[in-house]
């Protein structure tokens, strides 16, 4: 059974995201963005993302707990909930936290989680602003959200530096390059930008402990997945 799950209802648009002084504009209208095109895709999200959001289940197969410990997982742009329901089948006494901009995206997530029998809690606001966090946590994922957070990807690593346990995980799936300008371009108009500078990032502020970068379709893209201690 779901044990406690917040769902915050609101509009779409949030007073705390437009009033989030000194954040600048484009940085405080990144949520409302997010939650309109999420808008029209949530309810076709699973059926669709599959063809090429890779990696995903290779990043979880690389995290480096055992199944019986009792983690606390945070995951930031949570989405449907595909990660957590995954991570609640390996790691069945680990606490789970997925936070999202999105409400139809959490309305999806909270029907698949429906029957997850793990601690969950479905926080439906940017990472960036959530408060109250407690505790830290084991695992901060990050699931083909950085780069659709844009221009603010980098605040949301500095974030989780400060939301990891000393012995905590960061772990890291998303689009790494492109040799196409054309393909590019086509993601940018899907808020995806695709510049290879996480990677570098990630690599800046945590010890590589696994790092992988995968082919896409022949080569028309790459991914990585990224798993990394604090340094």
């Amino acid at each position: 059974m779901l044990e406690s799950t917040t769902l915050l209802s609101h509009p779409s648009i949030h007073q705390s995201d437009l009033c989030a002084a000194p954040l600048p504009l484009e940085v405080r209208m990144q949520p409302v963005k997010m939650r309109m095109y999420y808008k029209a895709h949530a309810d076709i999200y699973d059926m669709t993302r599959w063809t090429f959001l890779f990696g995903r289940q290779r990043l979880l197969n690389m995290l480096p707990f055992g199944r019986t410990e009792r983690l606390k997982i945070m995951e930031i742009g949570s989405g449907t909930g595909y990660n957590l329901k995954h991570l609640a089948q390996k790691y069945p006494k680990a606490t789970l936290i997925g936070y999202d901009v999105s409400e139809d995206m959490m309305r999806v997530a909270e029907e698949n989680l429906a029957t997850v029998e793990n601690k969950l809690q479905l926080i439906n606001k940017p990472y960036g602003l959530a408060d109250n966090r407690g505790e830290k946590a084991d695992i901060i994922l990050f699931s083909y959200c950085l780069t659709m957070v844009n221009p603010h990807w980098q605040d949301l690593i500095l974030q989780a530096k400060k939301d990891l346990k000393p012995e905590g995980i960061i772990a890291v799936v998303d689009f790494h390059q492109t040799p196409l300008g054309l393909y590019r371009r086509f993601m940018r108009n899907n808020h995806v930008e695709i510049k290879g500078e996480i990677l570098p990032f990630l690599h800046q502020h945590f010890y590589p402990q696994k790092v992988s970068v995968h082919k896409a379709y022949g080569g028309i893209w790459q991914y990585f997945c990224f798993v990394g201690k604090l340094i």
